[in-house]
């Protein structure tokens, strides 16, 4: 009976190869135009997102680069919810380049990329050369489907912590599942890369100590020695980084004051994150605003499953590998611990991606009997497929088709402006001087070429709640700052943020408007609310041109 099974396999595979009858030669280089293809096509993808268009949450991490640049204090002079890492990135940024065009750190998510798929390229999960080459047409192909569509092109925490997450999946992480040794320096930056995801959102934390103890956890001990040591050796690094830059360039109270207390607190109740919201975000969508997490869903999905066949085939189902499999799968779902559907869910989709990219291209490869060139062609398919689902799906964060998109004119991160109004700004407030925008408008601060006034560069609703009770000796208080130093200038939207207008929560604005600022009206092109303090009143008068080369002597 055996004897006939065998035979009849022999007699299925010869059937199957006999349409692919190309050489291994052939395969190869099918799998190698398909590979360029894509890394092109991502490429191309990378060039439309530096002038495509913005959002205002990148303007606010590119001033909180300016303002550390120019000797900020980050959680005390500039304080905002988000971690430290993408604000060490805009001063990084600003430092070496200047800020004469600010679209140009969009250039970071573009190198953290490139460095993700070098380490896809180079991962020990993967063996051969067929399975790199589909590993990275995977991963370089379905980033190129969502890069302008989810926002992954913008300077944004969430495609950022994707790069450093998938950085850390396919340098260490995956390959412990598959009890394969990574090596000394992929170990090193996969540590190093555990340590950035905690750094750029503290939500991240579970996740980074799960693909942590994953990657300690996987390897064979006859595999330990360089991989583990190296996977250590990054984690020291990143977290002696780390405790130096906030030495450096950041108040540590203020960090858990604002980054957690206040997010976790405060913030929270605002966006309606709950367990239950995670759980539902599990479940795939094909509504328009939802159909690039399905992609993401999917993926993950996928790539979990053939990744534990893997792992169980390869290991004859270890305990030490299984728990391995298990940790990394619990802290990629958690990467969207907030149960987002939209953009915000952006680092879970990458490392999905990332995962299901190195899965899929690893169990194709290890079918003997699998040509190349169906495997190639089996790799391209989900490509296509995430091409035909997300092609109806909204832009994130604009939340807009792409016919509307086609309407529109590109708006990149905005430099500065010779509008009247900044015009008028810039005669009033010297350029060591700080304004204030409320309740939030990152993007004239940027036009106006001026700073915000310490520690309010935004005011939310929440900001006033958290004011009321403050954490580790922090206050955030418009009002007392305000009395204490009023900024020359203030812009006001009425209508605020999300509703909440910023005369209902701020009890004091009326009253300081009204006493110490005159609002300017009759400014060409401006129909906002704009004032100025009363003692540089003159300074808003626009001077007049001499009519005459005489007078301009006299």
């Amino acid at each position: 009976m055996s004897g006939t099974e065998t035979q009849a396999g022999q007699v299925h595979r010869r059937i199957w190869r006999r349409p692919f009858r190309a050489g291994r030669g052939t395969g190869l280089a099918l799998a190698l135009f398909w590979c360029l293809f894509t890394i092109v096509w991502l490429g191309r993808s990378f060039v439309d997102g530096m002038s495509f268009f913005t959002f205002l949450d990148e303007s606010a991490q590119v001033l909180g680069g300016r303002s550390l640049d120019a000797g900020g204090v980050l959680y005390h002079s500039f304080i905002d919810s988000h971690g430290p890492f993408i604000f060490a990135l805009a001063q990084a940024y600003g430092a070496v380049f200047g800020w004469s065009i600010p679209s140009g750190v969009r250039g970071t998510n573009i190198v953290l990329t490139v460095v993700a798929a070098l380490m896809v390229a180079s991962s020990s999960a993967l063996a051969g050369a067929r399975a790199r080459l589909w590993a990275v047409s995977l991963f370089c192909g379905l980033l190129a489907v969502v890069w302008l569509r989810q926002g992954f092109y913008q300077f944004s925490f969430y495609p950022i912590s994707g790069a450093i997450a998938s950085i850390a999946l396919a340098g260490s992480v995956i390959p412990a599942c598959r009890a394969r040794r990574a090596g000394l320096v992929p170990a090193l930056v996969s540590g190093l890369a555990v340590i950035c995801l905690v750094a750029n959102a503290y939500s991240f934390a579970p996740s980074a100590i799960l693909f942590a103890v994953s990657a300690m956890l996987g390897p064979s001990p006859a595999g330990r020695r360089g991989g583990l040591e190296g996977f250590l050796a990054g984690l020291a690094m990143g977290l002696t980084a780390f405790c130096g830059y906030m030495r450096a360039y950041a108040d540590i109270h203020g960090y858990l004051a604002f980054h957690f207390a206040e997010n976790q607190f405060v913030y929270a109740h605002y966006i309606g994150a709950s367990a239950a919201q995670f759980w539902r975000s599990l479940l795939p969508s094909l509504t328009q605003s939802d159909r690039v997490h399905a992609i993401a869903i999917s993926a993950a999905a996928f790539g979990a499953i053939a990744l534990l066949i893997r792992s169980v085939r390869s290991t004859q189902g270890r305990p030490r590998q299984l728990l391995s499999a298990g940790a990394m799968l619990v802290g990629l779902m958690l990467l969207n611990g907030r149960g987002a559907t939209t953009f915000q869910d952006g680092t879970f989709l990458y490392a999905a991606m990332t995962v299901f990219s190195i899965s899929i291209a690893d169990l194709l490869a290890a079918q003997s009997w699998l040509p190349t060139v169906p495997g190639t062609v089996a790799t391209a398919m989900p490509v296509g497929l995430a091409m035909l689902i997300a092609r109806s799906a909204l832009y994130a964060p604009l939340g807009t088709t792409g016919e509307t998109l086609a309407r529109m004119s590109p708006s990149a991160i905005p430099g500065e402006s010779d509008a009247p109004v900044y015009r008028l700004i810039r005669r009033v407030a010297a350029s060591n001087e700080r304004i204030l925008v409320l309740s939030y408008d990152p993007e004239f601060y940027q036009r106006a070429d001026r700073l915000p006034m310490d520690g309010f560069y935004a005011y939310f609703k929440w900001d006033a709640d958290y004011a009321r009770a403050p954490w580790f000796g922090r206050p955030h208080d418009l009002c007392a700052a305000l009395e204490a130093a009023p900024p020359p200038i203030i812009k006001l939207d009425e209508a605020g943020t999300w509703g909440y207008r910023p005369r209902a929560y701020i009890p004091c604005l009326d009253t300081i408007l009204r006493t110490r600022y005159v609002e300017q009206s009759g400014i060409p092109g401006w129909s906002g609310h704009l004032y100025v303090r009363t003692d540089r009143l003159k300074s808003a008068v626009e001077p007049t041109l001499p009519s005459s080369g005489r007078s301009a002597a006299r």
